[in-house]
């Protein structure tokens, strides 16, 4: 069990890179500019998923309903970031969503708008030798908690 001040100081730094994300959301189309928290999880879960993903993983992965993940997904529709489509021969009651072209270009924005926020951030920062190692280490300690790899 990590001591008590990682999990307080993990806490801190998501809840800054969560205003730095609404940040750099501010900083680009407007069409990602009003998104709500909820939206921008499905859609940053979504973008991150190079073959898509499927409502009932979706729904899963941002523990929500199904049901509200789909509306959340039509709002995403109505916007051109994702579009949606019956699955495979062998399951056509699935339904999968992919960013369209506009969405992958407003995420590739998005990131590259938040990776300089974050390196302006850490300008000033005297980090240890090692610390992207440890990092890496904590981000997959994350990534397995959550069952999907982000990056």
């Amino acid at each position: 069990m990590p001591d008590d001040k990682v999990v307080r100081t993990l806490e801190r730094i998501s809840i800054h890179s969560g205003t730095i994300t609404t940040r750099a959301l501010a900083d680009v189309h407007p069409e990602v500019r009003d998104l709500s928290v909820s939206q921008y999880r499905i859609f940053a879960l979504v973008a991150s998923a190079p073959d898509g993903m499927r409502i009932l993983e979706l729904a899963q992965l941002a523990s929500t309903r199904p049901q509200a993940t789909t509306r959340l997904v039509q709002r995403l529709e109505a916007k051109r970031l994702v579009w949606t489509e019956r699955g495979s021969l062998s399951d056509r009651r699935a339904v999968v969503v992919r960013t369209t072209s506009e969405g992958s270009r407003a995420w590739d924005e998005i990131s590259a708008r938040r990776r300089e926020l974050l390196a302006e951030a850490l300008a000033d920062a005297s980090l240890p030798p090692g610390a992207a190692s440890m990092l890496d280490e904590i981000a997959r300690a994350l990534e397995r908690a959550t069952g999907r790899r982000n990056g």
